[in-house]
């Protein structure tokens, strides 16, 4: 049974957690802050639960602190690091503090983003850009090279949409597919979709994975794209998955959006699920 003497009013409540009542009502109202109210409809607040509350958001005030400073260090290594061995020691530090590519991949999507923006706001040059993004994905070919393929003879083709050059989040996409043993090839640049069909007619390809950066804003030209290569895909028995920033049709009835690393990551667990290749 609540006793309404041992609760905290909205007053008290502000003054323990050092802010004014107007937070206090707003947290409350959000669901954040569990509160009673008396008969007469004023917020009474539990010592224990505001105590939870304010732990719990210094807690995430301390991630976010700790998630600020790491991707500021990683564009600092991206931009001023010598070698791409400087960059791939950074990447496999990154790896090792997050334990697996998927996890540390949206941090360096993140980095990525900064020194897109940096650019933008004139803070550096193309060129700048350009060498980091070069070291970047050098040292990521290094990586994948050296991890292994399990033998099951699973295999992802990496592919863009026309007339998308970007390729860093696909890169970071064949980490985390390599990591789970998968063996990966690359179509290269402005590859037509009908080139990429006769690929498939082979029959050694078991996952397409297309990725359109945000600069695939014209919805036409990836549902064009799609309509050609969905249909190919579904026929030679292929899945198809679409990540990046890209304007993807949401209903095009082909391929399955991905937006997130932890998402690819579950796609690809669940099929060797289904496959009984791995735990």
């Amino acid at each position: 049974m609540v006793v309404m003497d041992d609760l905290l009013t909205t007053q008290q409540a502000a003054v323990r957690a050092g802010v004014g009542p107007t937070a206090i009502k707003r947290w409350a109202d959000m669901g954040l802050l569990p509160c009673v109210r008396t008969a007469g409809g004023h917020r009474r607040f539990r010592v224990e639960d505001l105590a939870a509350f304010l732990a719990r958001q210094s807690t995430t005030q301390s991630d976010r602190e700790a998630e600020a400073t790491q991707d500021e260090d990683l564009v600092t290594l991206f931009l001023g690091a010598g070698t791409v061995q400087e960059v791939e020691g950074g990447l496999l530090v990154l790896r090792g503090q997050h334990g697996a590519w998927h996890r540390a991949a949206p941090v360096v999507g993140r980095a990525l983003v900064e020194i897109g923006e940096r650019w933008a706001r004139g803070e550096i040059s193309i060129i700048d850009e350009h060498l980091a993004s070069e070291r970047i994905q050098r040292a990521v070919s290094r990586l994948v090279e050296a991890m292994p393929v399990d033998g099951s003879g699973s295999s992802v083709v990496l592919t863009t949409p026309t007339g998308d050059d970007h390729l860093l989040g696909l890169a970071l996409v064949e980490l985390c597919c390599r990591e789970r043993g998968l063996s990966t090839r690359w179509t290269g640049r402005a590859t037509p979709p009908e080139e990429l069909l006769r690929l498939l007619e082979r029959g050694d390809t078991q996952i397409v994975a297309a990725s359109a950066s945000v600069a695939s804003g014209d919805h036409d030209a990836l549902d064009a794209w799609l309509r050609v290569v969905g249909p190919g895909c579904q026929r030679s028995g292929v899945d198809l998955i679409l990540g990046g920033e890209g304007a993807w049709p949401e209903a095009s009835g082909f391929g399955l959006r991905l937006r997130t690393f932890e998402e690819l990551n579950a796609f690809l667990r669940g099929r060797e699920a289904r496959r009984g290749s791995r735990p």
